[in-house]
């Protein structure tokens, strides 16, 4: 359903959904409309944190924030690079991670709540946060760590009028 890669394509929409059903997400925060209030979710999470363009990719409208110095003006610059970039200038925080793994799963989902996963792509290789090489399958996964991830993965909707678990 369109809707349904419209709400993920929205990524704080994508966040909250995916916190809704259980599936682990980075530390980071919903939609921070000043840099005051990205300031204090910035000292909350502790730096180094990365602000994050609600909308878009293609590493538009992300920076790496290490001290909070920085943080006012690179929250007015990754905001104005996504409205210029995507019409929208919201941003939302991550607590930076590395070194890390870029891992993503392709799912296939159906109105009945059955969901596969296709497989896994290794997207590690960047440059200015932009993927430059996905590699099929994720090689250096270990088995344990490939199946939780995709057991966490399959708690995600199958479809937009889902509602999350009354557990979650």
């Amino acid at each position: 359903d369109a809707q349904v890669i419209a709400d993920m394509g929205d990524k704080d929409h994508a966040r909250r959904t995916a916190r809704d059903y259980g599936v682990p997400v980075i530390l980071g925060s919903d939609i921070l409309p000043t840099p005051e209030e990205a300031q204090a979710k910035a000292a909350a999470l502790g730096y180094p944190v990365l602000i994050k363009a609600k909308a878009g990719g293609g590493g538009r409208g992300i920076r790496l924030i290490k001290e909070p110095q920085l943080l006012k003006k690179e929250y007015l610059a990754a905001s104005s690079e996504a409205e210029l970039a995507f019409g929208d200038g919201q941003v939302y925080l991550e607590k930076y991670l590395s070194p890390v793994r870029h891992v993503e799963m392709q799912m296939l989902c159906d109105q009945q709540g059955n969901c596969v996963c296709l497989g896994e792509r290794e997207c590690s290789v960047q440059r200015k946060n932009q993927k430059l090489l996905e590699e099929c399958a994720w090689a250096s996964a270990s088995a344990p760590c490939s199946a939780k991830t995709r057991s966490c993965s399959r708690k995600a909707p199958a479809r937009r009028s889902t509602k999350p678990p009354a557990s979650a």
